[in-house]
């Protein structure tokens, strides 16, 4: 790792910044835990609200959470369900592992 030299000031500005997402991230905790989902299904259900479209796909949600998009090994497609219920696959028995 590259050694930072960074002033007083740098310093105070980072920890201000560390303190700040510490609550934001303390805050939604709660907010999550008050509606009884969990933190994951609270990102992703900030994620379909605010998405640009009237429809995020499984594709879209992940391409921002994920490194690659769920696939079926039998050639189906995932779709995304209400909260607290599973994905479905288009092909008859299958489901997202």
């Amino acid at each position: 790792m590259a050694s930072m030299s960074l002033d007083p000031e740098q310093y105070r500005s980072l920890a201000g910044f560390r303190l700040a997402l510490r609550r934001f991230m303390a805050g939604a905790e709660d907010v999550s835990r008050g509606a009884g989902v969990t933190q994951q299904q609270y990102q992703a259900m900030l994620a379909i609200k605010t998405w640009p479209s009237e429809t995020m796909t499984m594709g879209d949600l992940a391409g921002v959470y994920m490194k690659s998009t769920p696939s079926c090994p039998a050639g189906g497609t995932y779709t995304l369900n209400a909260v607290g219920t599973n994905p479905t696959c288009s092909v008859s028995g299958h489901t997202l592992p």
